[in-house]
C-alpha cells in the first residue's frame, strides 16, 4: 500500500518565516514511519509557506531515504492577509505538492492519506481526498485540542465530516472532541507507537550507586508543570531528605524562571538542568534512572513516559489526560497535578524503597499496549473497517 503521511509536526521541519523547526517537534512520526514501512511505501509531505507572492522562495527538496520518501515543499502564500486565506493558501500548496509527488516523484497511485493534526494538514487533507477521491484518516495530538473560533469550528467539522476514520492518542482527547458534537464516521483510540526495540531494558550495572535518580525530560513550558517538581525537592529537603539528584533534560521558555527558583532557594546541589537532549541522549539517561517523574498538567499521552517505561523504569506522574492512559498500579505512581507535596511523598516512598517495581513487567505492559506488533494490529484493523485492506 503507498501511504502519503502528512505531519502537522515533524522534526528537523523545513525552516521558514513562518514555522522553526525543532529536533523534537513531532519526533513520534518517525518512529511510525519504522512501523508502517514494512508492506508499504511511505511517503511523508511536508508543504510550508512563505511570505506573500515570494516567489522566489518557492522550494523543493526530494529526499529518498532506506525507509521512506520525503518531499519538503515550500511556497509563498497566494490570497492576501485575510483569516481564511491563510487556509486557502496552504491548500493551493499542498494541491500543487500532490500532484507532484503523484506524478512525478512516486509515480504511483496513493492508496492512503495519513494526516497528524487538523489545522492544517488535516483540512488539506481532506481538500485533497474530495479533489482526488483518495481516503484518508487523521490522527489527533493537539494538547490541549480547541477551537477558537466559527471558521475554526466550520473548517474541523469539514474534515471530521470527510475523514474515514479519526484517532486519537488517548480517550481522555477523544472525548474533549467529541464534546463539540461534529460528525465523525468511525472513531478509534490508537496511543503513540513506541520503538521497544531502541528503548530496552536498563541493566543492573547501568544504575547509579548512592543517590536515587529522578528523571524528567520535555519541552520546557509552563504546562510540564515542572515547577512542582521543584518545590517538590524543597519539600523533601525541608523534611532532611537528600539522598537524591533530579535530572531536567529539555530547553523552552520557562527554564530561566526554574533556574532562577533553584538558586533562590539553594537547591542546585540536588537539580541539573541537561539542556536539550536528542534521542540517544534520553536513551542514556533512561539507563541511569531509577525513577522518572512527569508532573505535566495537561497531556494527551505522553510518548516519553511510555518510553522511560520500555527501559523497565518506574514513573511517578500526575493525572493530567494522558499518563493515567499508561501507568497502571503495578508500573507506578499517579498523583493529583498542581500538587507539590503529594509528588514529594511519592518521590520519598521511591527513595525508601517503600514502593518497589517489578521492571520486567512495566516494560512486557509497553510492548502488550504500543510496541510495535500491538500497533500495527490496530492499524490493520482500521485500514479493514475503512474498506482498505480484506
Amino acid at each position: 500500500m503507498n501511504i502519503l503521511l502528512m505531519p502537522s509536526w515533524y522534526p528537523f521541519y523545513v525552516q521558514t518565516d513562518n514555522y522553526k523547526g525543532s529536533p523534537l517537534h513531532g519526533v513520534f512520526i518517525h518512529d511510525q514511519i519504522k512501523l508502517l514501512r514494512k508492506n508499504n511505501n511511505i511517503c511523508v509531505f511536508l508543504p510550508t509557506m512563505t511570505k506573500f507572492m515570494r516567489l522566489d522562495k518557492i522550494k523543493l527538496k526530494i529526499v529518498k531515504k532506506t525507509e521512506f520518501t520525503q518531499v519538503e515543499f515550500t511556497f509563498p502564500k497566494l490570497v492576501p492577509k485575510i483569516h481564511i486565506g491563510y487556509y486557502l493558501s496552504f491548500n493551493i500548496i499542498c494541491i500543487i505538492g500532490f500532484i507532484i509527488i503523484r506524478y512525478f516523484v512516486l509515480k504511483q497511485k496513493i492508496d492512503l492519506i495519513h494526516a497528524h493534526i487538523i489545522f492544517l494538514s488535516g483540512y488539506s487533507a481532506a481538500v485533497l481526498k474530495k479533489i482526488f477521491s483518495i481516503p484518508f484518516i487523521i490522527t489527533e495530538h493537539t494538547n490541549p485540542f480547541k477551537i477558537n473560533n466559527k471558521t475554526e469550528y466550520k473548517l474541523a467539522g469539514k474534515t471530521l465530516k470527510r475523514a474515514d476514520a479519526l484517532i486519537t492518542v488517548s480517550e481522555d482527547l477523544l472525548k474533549n472532541i467529541e464534546s463539540y458534537k461534529f460528525k465523525i464516521n468511525k472513531k478509534y483510540i490508537v496511543g503513540s507507537v513506541v520503538d521497544t526495540d531502541y528503548f530496552e531494558m536498563k541493566t543492573e550495572n547501568q544504575r547509579n550507586s548512592g543517590k536515587h535518580i529522578f528523571l524528567n525530560v520535555s519541552m520546557i513550558h509552563k504546562y510540564k508543570g515542572l515547577i512542582y517538581l521543584l518545590k517538590a525537592v524543597k519539600a523533601l529537603l525541608e523534611k532532611r531528605v537528600n539522598n537524591f539528584e533530579v535530572w531536567i533534560g529539555g530547553d523552552g521558555p520557562e527554564k530561566n524562571d526554574l533556574i532562577s527558583f533553584v538558586n533562590q532557594n539553594n537547591l542546585t546541589r540536588y537539580v541539573i538542568f541537561l539542556g536539550l537532549l536528542q534521542k540517544k541522549q534520553v536513551k542514556e539517561y533512561f539507563l541511569k534512572t531509577d525513577t522518572f517523574v512527569f508532573p505535566s498538567l495537561n497531556e494527551t499521552f505522553g510518548l516519553v513516559v511510555a518510553e522511560a517505561m520500555a527501559c523497565g523504569i518506574p514513573t511517578i506522574a500526575t493525572i493530567n489526560g494522558g499518563s493515567e492512559t499508561i501507568i497502571t498500579d503495578e508500573t507506578g505512581i499517579l498523583i493529583e497535578s498542581r500538587n507539590e507535596f503529594q509528588l514529594a511523598d511519592a518521590m520519598n516512598k521511591r527513595i525508601r524503597n517503600e514502593i518497589i517495581f517489578d521492571k520486567d513487567k512495566i516494560r512486557e505492559h509497553i510492548i502488550r499496549n504500543w510496541g510495535f506488533e500491538s500497533t500495527i494490529k490496530k492499524y490493520k484493523r482500521i485500514w479493514k473497517e475503512i474498506g482498505l485492506i480484506n
